[in-house]
């Protein structure tokens, strides 16, 4: 008879199995978790570098405004733009925008032949201002009882029009010579000035025609001037005076940074490739007025690409964290004429009161930020073999440092940063915001040459946190700046490992730029 008792035996041989089925199941876990880790490693050193972009543009087609001149955006909100131009012999007309870059043409906005319309031809350099809740446009016309270029001041409710003259068949500003190129800029006070040109085609000076920036104060209710017009500037730096016996200081723009009164001008032709933009400075909207020695700052001279980039204004990016110029260049470059196209460029000021423009660009560069995309560059500190490099996260490149009026000043030279004994060049970008604050979330970079090439880097390859991205091998018709996306990766740290190409040392930089959003192209199209 059989006993329903285990024997010592029985146990034993069960204990044992039990043992090898534990060990055996442990050992299972550890291999699934070193796969699930092991597989989580590849695929954060998969994330792709591409330069398939949605986050850029590009100023080579004027953004689709061409045979223009003078154009003038006017920010109403972050997804509401208007610009104005100089692009008809009988009237003005508008173009509206959601981004600042893509822009439609929405139709005329002032016609010679409306009812109380004091000009007959030359409608040139239209302005829109606020104020009250109404729009005011400022433009320039040729006034039918003298023939002589006269300014007008025309109102609407709405920036997309109609505007009507706010005093009918007469010009706002009708002194007994040619005026053009009117600004209105309203002071933190709500004090407003008007800035124009009295214009070389009935001004001589030394018996030379000049183009002269003068301003005055506006009465508070807009029905004329409050004292009498200052003289500004005139042309008088050695790159005004080279046209002979015509020349120029006009556009007149103004902006206020820090208690300082910023006067940005064109000088030179409209048709001459030379057209450049400087600046002077003052503590009062009236001057008197000091010119920067680094004048022009925005200038096509020495470019084979671009030409005659000047007559300015100033606008905010959608989320208001950047200003940005919008100015004209010829859009036929080897034939300069009154058919000119629309640029943009980011500007900024130095520490010291410089102002800087990031132009004139023709190739790909970011989006006015907050257009789908963010500058987060603001939240990272840049060093490199543990040196802080504040030039790379300044916001002012390098456009060209070569031709007769180079930018390489110091501002935007950059630095030069050695190969390593690893043979690359770690920069990295440090998040300096609290310890607390979420990690950023990162899904494109730029990166821009200083005084060398683009074609000194052979490969970028990024680190973020703990995860990497794929080698990007630049191709050899890489251009500056150099902007890649992939797929957003939260991280507080970023390290932008430089390979340089056969031959180099080292690689001079004048700027890196990180952005979140929407940066990486869909199925190859960017819109």
């Amino acid at each position: 008879m059989k006993s329903d008792m285990e024997t010592p035996k029985n146990k034993k041989t069960k204990a044992i199995i039990f043992g090898f089925t534990a060990v055996f199941a442990v050992f299972a876990i550890c291999l699934i978790c070193f796969q699930i880790i092991n597989k989580g490693k590849e695929e954060m050193g998969n994330i792709e570098l591409s330069d398939n972009n949605a986050f850029t543009f590009s100023n080579i087609d004027g953004l689709g405004v061409k045979g223009i001149g003078d154009p003038f955006m006017l920010k109403v909100s972050p997804t509401e733009y208007y610009m104005y131009c100089t692009n008809s012999d009988s009237g003005l007309s508008v173009w509206a925008s959601s981004d600042m870059v893509n822009w439609e043409m929405k139709g005329e906005i002032y016609s010679k032949d409306q009812d109380g319309a004091w000009g007959y031809q030359n409608f040139w350099a239209p302005e829109v201002f606020v104020k009250d809740g109404k729009y005011y446009l400022i433009y320039t016309a040729r006034y039918e009882k003298d023939r002589l270029l006269k300014i007008g001041l025309a109102v609407s409710d709405s920036p997309a029009g109609p505007f009507t003259d706010v005093v009918k068949g007469e010009p706002f500003l009708n002194p007994t010579k040619a005026v053009i190129d009117g600004d209105v800029f309203a002071d933190e006070d709500g004090s407003m000035y008007m800035y124009f040109v009295l214009d070389c085609s009935t001004n001589t000076v030394n018996g030379i025609n000049t183009s002269q920036v003068y301003g005055v104060k506006l009465k508070d209710d807009l029905t004329g001037m409050d004292g009498t017009p200052v003289l500004l500037t005139t042309p008088d730096q050695q790159w005004e005076i080279e046209t002979g016996n015509y020349v120029w200081n006009e556009g007149p723009i103004v902006i206020k940074h820090d208690a300082t009164y910023y006067l940005v001008y064109s000088s030179s032709c409209y048709d001459n490739p030379a057209y450049s933009l400087g600046y002077a400075t003052s503590d009062s909207p009236l001057g008197p007025f000091t010119k920067a020695e680094e004048n022009p700052v925005l200038t096509a001279v020495g470019l084979e690409n671009v030409s005659g980039s000047g007559h300015n204004n100033f606008v905010l990016s959608p989320d208001g964290t950047e200003i940005w110029a919008s100015y004209h260049t010829h859009t036929n470059v080897k034939q300069p004429s009154g058919d000119r196209q629309c640029n943009l460029c980011r500007i900024g000021f130095t520490d010291d009161g410089k102002l800087y423009f990031n132009g004139p660009l023709v190739t790909e560069q970011p989006k006015p930020s907050g257009n789908g995309i963010t500058n987060i560059t603001g939240s990272f500190n840049a060093t490199a073999e543990k040196t802080e490099c504040k030039l790379l996260t300044d916001g002012a490149i390098l456009v060209h440092a070569e031709g007769r009026y180079a930018t390489d000043y110091e501002l935007s030279k950059g630095l030069s940063l050695p190969v390593n004994e690893s043979g690359v060049i770690n920069i990295e970008m440090n998040d300096n915001t609290e310890n607390d604050d979420p990690a950023k979330n990162i899904s494109g970079i730029a990166i821009y040459p200083g005084s060398g090439s683009i074609h000194d880097i052979y490969s970028v390859k990024l680190k973020l946190d703990d995860a990497t991205t794929t080698e990007y091998i630049l191709p050899a018709d890489a251009t500056a700046p150099l902007c890649l996306s992939f797929t957003g990766t939260p991280a507080k740290s970023v390290t932008v490992i430089l390979t340089p190409s056969e031959g180099t040392n080292s690689i001079t930089l004048s700027e890196i730029e990180l952005f979140s959003g929407d940066c990486a192209a869909v199925n190859g199209d960017v819109e």
